[in-house]
């Protein structure tokens, strides 16, 4: 499953930011509330973190680009962590009926 990252709310005159960096790059593994990426505004800096655990699938918005509250940034794919996690489960399931 696809998981949107998108420009969380930063207050209330806060309406747009720059994206600062990308801590992590397409297809890397990340964890839930991992920073995954920097917003910067002209009143503060925000780390934006990982809303689910799986892997870095897509970056939509390069670094320097300015973005608007609930911009899409990227997508986080479940599904590699969920068939490992059912892969577990079944080994696990094997090894006790033994």
């Amino acid at each position: 499953m696809a998981i949107e990252i998108k420009v969380p709310e930063m207050g209330e005159s806060i309406v747009e930011a720059t994206v600062g960096a990308w801590v992590k790059n397409e297809g890397d593994q990340i964890e839930a509330g991992e920073t995954i990426l920097e917003l910067e505004t002209e009143k503060v800096n925000l780390e934006v973190t990982a809303p689910a655990t799986g892997t870095l699938e897509t970056v939509n918005i390069e670094e320097g680009e300015i973005v608007n509250v609930g911009t899409i940034l990227g997508t986080i794919n479940t599904e590699s962590i969920e068939k490992i996690q059912i892969q577990n489960n079944t080994s696990d399931s094997k090894k006790e009926s033994e």
